[in-house]
């Protein structure tokens, strides 16, 4: 079985949209991401 850290790189984006997240780093225990700069917040 596969672990996320072999199928995950730095700057992958995850998901779409407002639930748009960018990998900013990978350790041996966690991973981190944060919001999309480009998602747009709320709905118009």
């Amino acid at each position: 079985m596969l672990s996320l850290k072999t199928l995950l790189k730095v700057g992958t984006i995850l998901g779409e949209g407002t639930r748009a997240y960018t990998v900013q780093r990978i350790t041996t225990v966690n991973i981190y991401h944060f919001g999309h700069p480009d998602a747009q917040r709320g709905e118009k």
